[in-house]
């Protein structure tokens, strides 16, 4: 899980993808992506079909590049995070109430012998 500036200021909720068990619990709130492959783009159009406020992704590399219904925007990479406000390095802010970091993870399966482990870049 990547680290921005402020995590250890911002009042609202910080999660990573493979912590989303059900998108209603987005109802209501300002949510913020970060990232731009399938499980941010699932995560973000779950969000928006079960009511949440509005949608923020946020990409490193590339933006989706998709026609977003009007709450939804697209944003550059995260500079900092304070109090329930998410800085992009574009200069601009936006008021978030949950941040879920869709940033990919490492498989890890110790337990398993090497011939049956998933094997990854």
């Amino acid at each position: 899980m990547p680290y921005f500036k402020g995590f250890e200021n911002f009042r609202g909720r910080i999660m990573h993808a493979h912590d989303v068990r059900n998108a209603q619990d987005f109802k209501n709130m300002r949510v913020c992506v970060v990232g731009t492959s399938y499980s941010g783009e699932d995560i973000a159009s779950m969000a928006w079909k079960n009511g949440c406020k509005s949608v923020v992704c946020s990409y490193r590399t590339k933006a989706m590049g998709y026609e977003w219904p009007e709450n939804f925007k697209t944003k550059p990479l995260i500079e900092s995070l304070d109090d329930f406000s998410i800085n992009f390095v574009d200069g601009t802010s936006e008021e978030i109430d949950v941040l879920v970091m869709c940033t990919g993870y490492k498989h890890n399966t110790p337990f398993m012998e090497d011939k049956l482990r998933l094997n990854t870049r």
